[in-house]
């Protein structure tokens, strides 16, 4: 009976082996090959929406900046770079406008721009009344072009110039007893500007009234020191770019920036530490700030009692540091040294970061004449911007 039940089992054993291992017969011959299905339409980017956009120049001075407060950014065929127009042309091939701040015409820009009429945007007329733009974009990023001549005016100390030295602090004394110092904001006018701002979210009347319903945008009537700068709405945001020839243009970046329904604060109480709806993107700025200040608070008024630097140049007392100074040419400041006269920047020069590192620019002054580009992503992925 052992050996029946053995050889039942080998038998089995062979048989799962063979089920297993199996054998390797001919290969039977290939069949007719299917006919090949449609291959689909290559992906192909969308245009991007025509759109409002606004733009402000100015010149050396931020109480003085003209612009065009509603622009319109036609990226279709069927419009025409003529009045408030500025068609956006679709780059085809290798050629794109390098960024650089000197005038490729047509070899990178294609053949449209736009000559604008600029108007007082601020407190004064900086008597610059043109402005020519140029757009296009590719499939990865859009590029701008703003050229301006500058316009001199001796009533507002506006000069035909590159204007480099927009303010520094200046050493007046030293008090011995108790060692405080006295030191002036010595200001020499501003910077030259340009500002493109673009609707992240929609905002109301813009298409009517154009960022003159965010900027400036105090009581009818009322003198400008009660003027801000918001959305006038939690959910609306404006895309600012902002370039300016110190306090960003070394960095090869514009500043990026947006603005928002908080902060509805005259322009006034800036200084004081308050701000409006102009906010940086998340990251580094191109610049920071030299400032330290203090001040007294009596029920609602805060009134400034010293003024002085954060930072010095690590060769200060004695180098009289002009712009720009980055930030790994400075130390904490320190009262100790100084002589009257010397001077130290109001600004310090930092490379941005992160989303504020968005945009690209680069601006040339030539004989009065800036021109000033600008490259950024189509879509960022970023919620501080707009996307095209």
């Amino acid at each position: 009976m052992k050996k029946l039940m053995m050889l039942i089992l080998s038998g089995l054993v062979a048989i799962l082996l063979l089920q297993v291992i199996g054998c390797e017969g001919n290969a039977g011959k290939r069949g007719l090959t299917g006919v090949i299905g449609n291959t689909g339409d290559p992906y192909s980017q969308p245009v991007p929406e025509n759109r409002y956009f606004a733009l402000a120049v100015g010149n050396n001075s931020l109480v003085a900046h003209n612009g065009a407060p509603k622009l319109y950014l036609a990226f279709d065929t069927l419009h025409a770079n003529a009045g408030d127009t500025v068609v956006c042309q679709r780059l085809i091939g290798s050629n794109v406008p390098e960024v650089d701040g000197i005038d490729g015409g047509s070899a990178e820009w294609g053949d449209r721009y736009t000559d604008l009429v600029l108007r007082k945007a601020a407190i004064y007329d900086n008597k610059i009344e043109t402005a020519r733009v140029r757009a296009a974009y590719d499939q990865n990023y859009i590029y701008f072009q703003v050229k301006w001549t500058e316009v001199a005016d001796s009533a507002l100390g506006l000069a035909v110039a590159e204007d480099l030295y927009p303010s520094k602090w200046v050493f007046d004394s030293l008090v011995t007893f108790g060692r405080k110092e006295f030191w002036s904001k010595a200001v020499m006018g501003d910077e030259d500007r340009v500002m493109l701002m673009f609707e992240i979210t929609h905002l109301y009347w813009f298409e009517h009234d154009g960022c003159l319903v965010t900027c400036h945008a105090g009581t009818a009537g009322v003198l400008p020191g009660t003027n801000y700068h918001s959305t006038k709405s939690a959910q609306a945001r404006m895309d600012i770019w902002s370039w300016s020839s110190i306090t960003s243009n070394p960095t090869g970046y514009a500043d990026d920036k947006y603005l928002d329904g908080t902060g509805q604060i005259p322009d006034e109480f800036e200084p004081l530490g308050y701000s409006d709806g102009i906010k940086g993107d998340i990251g580094r700025a191109t610049s920071i700030t030299n400032l330290f200040f203090v001040y007294t608070t009596s029920g609602s008024t805060r009134t400034i009692s010293a003024y002085r630097p954060l930072y010095q140049a690590t060769t200060d007392p004695d180098s009289i540091a002009t712009y720009p100074i980055w930030d790994w040419q400075i130390t904490a400041y320190t009262a100790t040294g100084w002589r009257q006269g010397f001077a130290v920047p109001t600004f310090i020069t930092t490379v941005p970061t992160l989303s504020r590192a968005d945009i690209v620019s680069r601006g040339k002054f030539d004989n009065g004449t800036w021109t000033v580009e600008f490259r950024r992503l189509r879509a960022t992925g970023n919620g501080d911007d707009t996307k095209f």
